[in-house]
């Protein structure tokens, strides 16, 4: 329904005629992704979310973009969870503090990117 929206009128933001499928499409299966992270539908749901990614770039949709994005990284982080255990606590606190102070060396740069990247997420349909 939402795409036949968008198809109805041209100037409607993708947000608001995607969010609702999207959210049908894309919860349920995170939520059983989330509770068993080793199987056929969590490799299933990062396909898709790689796919939403992909088209919402191509189309200029900041819909398939976004909640393909945000459930992607959320499926991310729960694969990279035993990662995470298996390492020694001083090494992710020495990587987390070379993270930071890379970022604060280069911070303005950093922030004009992220305004760049946020105007262009602005002006997708």
């Amino acid at each position: 329904m939402g795409l036949v929206h968008l198809h109805r009128h041209p100037g409607a933001g993708s947000v608001v005629a995607l969010t609702p499928g999207l959210a049908l499409a894309l919860v349920p299966s995170l939520l059983w992704a989330l509770a068993d992270p080793i199987a056929l539908r969590s490799l299933l749901l990062g396909a898709a979310t790689l796919g939403l990614v992909v088209a919402g770039l191509g189309l200029r949709w900041s819909a398939p973009l976004v909640h393909g994005a945000a459930v992607g990284a959320v499926l991310v982080v729960r694969l990279a969870t035993p990662l995470a255990d298996a390492v020694p606590r001083w090494a992710l606190i020495g990587a987390a503090g070379v993270a930071l102070v890379t970022m604060g060396i280069t911070w303005e740069k950093r922030v004009r990117d992220a305004r760049r990247v946020a105007g262009y997420v602005r002006g997708l349909r």
